[in-house]
């Protein structure tokens, strides 16, 4: 009896000691409060042995699932009486030394369990969001009390002295947005705290207004521009002042603080009324808030012409790099006016001429140091993939005919091919509250958006751009393939074979086709990217974007170009053109080529296609044209954009024919005849787009139609037709074939 009643006692002990060990504190979002033994920024989760003996959790077990307790397992170690262990929630699985779990931690918030060596679970923690740098714990230590912590402790105390690491969230008490009457909006805080606030986009410090009473939303007519009319183009080219007023609405950033010291994040919000009823819009919102000295600052700001143009007539706004990058905010409200997304995030200017223009382009990165590493929105209804590394926030000022939508009306002709390219959907953009006017959010080009295309990892692809550099990964693969190419002869037949091996030989050819149908005038020198995986049977793929510079010349010959011999003084760089020579010289490739680019212009770049989608990107932008035109002034008026607009138009039922006739200087006719000369039967093959009209008729020397008895004279989807000629009397007569809306005339002999 004795004997029963010491283990009885035993295991009241050792539970009650058990019971005493907590999770004392986790942080899902280290970004820089402390390194783990590789120098990486990890999660972390704390134990704490709030007994008065040192406890052994060899054998217990960590868990981010409900579901699955047993997770990850403890090494033999030891906690010592009132003692902290440090454990990187890392992913790294390691037992010795520095402890890693296999598992991670979301910053979106998921349970931490500790489970004993029995399976019973004496710990959790519930999921919590946490913002970069913030943790979750007790207070105090081993205490029952939850907190989130502004100032992390991993391996001591929680405790909370005078300025307390305890976290002051803030919060607005109206939904961000607009409201169709004036409304005021409060600012409420968790906890004792002096807010400061600020609606000019600038960061809120000490020395920012105090919060002390609700903030008026009017419509805010009659406020003077500030950033509006600060010059952001060197010249008039560039930039000009806008009209008048530009619509605004109110943007407020507060940040609580304590003795001086932020004791919490700051919040960022957008709110009108007045105008910019979603209501009246097709098209998302995006509120875009930066301290204005990153911007327009004269030696430091990114968007202005600044020192550097008056030391070096090099604008400021073209500086590159991981340096130039500034903190902003992003807020994005959909069509229905309902704020989609809001982050902190890093901006670039992006482009290359349009860095001059008064509308810039921004290269928009997601990055721990900011908040979240993602975009986690389905901004492209296109897209499976909802989570982006890098976004754009392009201008419609690269456009040279100031169409405004140019680059995304060729994205979206090519859009039905196997081409990679760039989706792209209008924003109205308000930048510190200020209008900015249209503007077209898009994918970034990069090793991230590749991967996402394919679901594969960024560091699997291999990027190319220009001169056969590396944007990312090796050009080895892409060097071998001209390496060949150019040993091999241009009449060799096996140069297509070799290609494949290579290249995917139809995306090439497409690309090819669309760049010079479409006269880009900015290509093949410049704007060419293409890539593949490592993986051993990947093959070279080009990607289709900025095009800005295209559609203009419905004359440019720029196929006749691949029949010469290079010409420095009229041509681009020779490499950019000595491969598509060499296999223009090819009698495979170039049949290939050649049927191709008739059956692209009996289809995707037929003159019916071309006009249907000018006029839906012409009735997407339209609405928006008005406002445009008195923001920036560029174009000068509406009906100057019409007529900009009728260009394309023009472009789109010239253009077709006058590649036709280049085509057929330099190439040979769509179509096969044979025998010739011949007796009884004529066969007729060609290459055409499916559903193509095809039409034959037979003449005779003088111009007279013959009747022929054919099977039929218009044929939909028939790759090749006979034609019965017995009753033909011996002589040379002319067959001609009509394909859609081009003729060739071809001379036929009767034995």
């Amino acid at each position: 009896m004795q004997h029963r009643y010491f283990i009885l006692i035993f295991f009241h002990l050792t539970f009650g000691i058990q019971a005493q060990l907590f999770i004392n504190e986790i942080q899902a979002a280290n970004h820089t409060t402390i390194t783990d033994e590789d120098g990486d920024y990890e999660d972390w989760i704390e134990l704490y042995n709030n007994s008065s003996i040192a406890v052994n959790v060899g054998g217990w077990y960590l868990s981010d699932k409900d579901h699955t307790p047993k997770m990850w397992s403890l090494p033999d170690t030891t906690i010592p009486a009132k003692g902290f262990l440090l454990i990187w929630a890392s992913g790294k699985d390691r037992k010795k030394g520095h402890l890693h779990t296999n598992f991670r931690i979301s910053s979106e918030g998921e349970p931490i369990l500790l489970t004993s060596s029995e399976g019973i679970t004496f710990n959790r923690l519930p999921p919590v969001k946490l913002q970069p740098n913030e943790s979750y714990g007790r207070v105090p230590d081993g205490g029952h009390q939850l907190e989130t912590f502004h100032t992390a402790t991993p391996g001591s105390t929680n405790a909370i002295d005078g300025t307390a690491p305890v976290l002051v969230s803030l919060m607005f008490d109206q939904p961000q947005g607009y409201q169709a009457e004036d409304f005021t909006v409060n600012i409420i805080s968790t906890r004792k705290a002096q807010i400061h606030y600020t609606l000019d986009g600038s960061t809120p410090t000490p020395t920012s207004p105090i919060f002390n009473e609700s903030i008026e939303v009017t419509s805010l007519e009659g406020t003077p521009n500030v950033y509006a009319d600060i010059p952001s183009g060197h010249s008039s080219r560039f930039w000009k002042k806008p009209m008048g007023e530009v619509p605004k609405i109110r943007v407020i950033r507060a940040r609580p603080f304590v003795e001086n010291k932020a004791v919490g994040p700051e919040i960022q919000g957008s709110f009108w009324t007045g105008h910019h009823n979603p209501e009246n819009l097709d098209i998302p919102i995006v509120s875009f808030m930066i301290h204005p000295d990153h911007f327009f600052d004269y030696k430091e700001g990114i968007y202005v012409p600044g020192i550097d143009y008056d030391s070096l007539e090099i604008p400021n706004s073209w500086r590159r790099g991981r340096q130039t990058e500034k903190p902003a905010n992003f807020s994005y409200f959909d069509e229905n006016g309902e704020l989609a997304l809001q982050q902190n995030i890093g901006v670039r200017i992006n482009g290359g001429g349009t860095r001059n223009a008064g509308q810039k382009s921004l290269r928009l990165y997601a990055r721990n140091e900011y908040g979240p590493n993602t975009f986690n929105y389905p901004f492209f209804e296109e897209r499976s993939n909802h989570h982006y590394r890098r976004l754009l926030l392009n201008t419609t000022q690269g456009d040279y005919s100031f169409t405004l939508f140019k680059d995304e009306l060729t994205t979206n002709i090519v859009k039905p091919l196997d081409l990679e390219y760039q989706a792209f959907r209008p924003v109205l953009v308000f930048l510190n509250g200020e209008y900015w006017a249209l503007h077209f959010l898009k994918e970034r080009r990069d090793q991230h958006y590749i991967a996402a295309l394919i679901d594969d990892k960024p560091d699997n692809i291999n990027q190319l751009y220009r001169y056969n550099a590396a944007s990312h990964g090796s050009n080895d693969h892409y060097l071998r393939f001209l390496n060949e190419l150019g040993s091999m002869e241009a009449n060799d037949p096996g140069i297509v074979d070799m290609m494949e091996k290579y290249i995917e030989v139809d995306n090439y050819i497409d690309y090819q086709i669309v760049q010079i149908f479409l006269a880009n005038y900015d290509w093949p020198h410049n704007n060419i990217d293409w890539w593949r995986t490592n993986d051993a049977n990947s093959r070279w793929r080009w990607i289709f974007y900025d095009l800005d510079a295209s559609f203009r010349k419905y004359a440019l010959d720029n196929v006749t170009t691949y029949f010469r011999a290079h010409d420095p003084e009229q041509d681009r760089p020779e490499w950019s053109y000595v491969t598509m020579r060499k296999l223009m010289a090819n009698p495979q490739f170039r049949k290939r080529f050649h049927d191709r680019f008739y059956q692209l212009m009996q289809g995707v770049l037929s003159t019916e296609n071309l006009l249907a989608e000018i006029e839906k990107m012409r009735a997407l932008i339209e609405p928006y044209v008005d406002d445009y035109v008195y923001r920036w002034r560029i174009p000068s008026s509406v009906t100057e954009w019409k007529e900009n607009v009728r260009s394309l138009e023009t472009f789109a039922q010239l253009r077709p024919h006058e590649i036709h006739n280049m085509l057929k200087r330099n190439m040979r006719k769509p179509f096969n005849m044979y025998p010739n000369p011949g007796e009884h039967i004529i066969h007729l093959q060609w290459a055409t787009h499916p559903g193509t009209e095809i039409d034959v008729k037979v003449f005779d020397m003088s111009g007279r139609s013959i009747h022929v008895p054919i099977n039929n004279k218009t044929f939909e989807d028939v790759p090749a037709i006979t034609l019965n000629v017995a009753n033909l009397q011996s002589g040379v007569y002319i067959i001609r074939v009509r394909m859609g809306q081009f003729y060739f005339n071809e001379k036929w002999i009767k034995k």
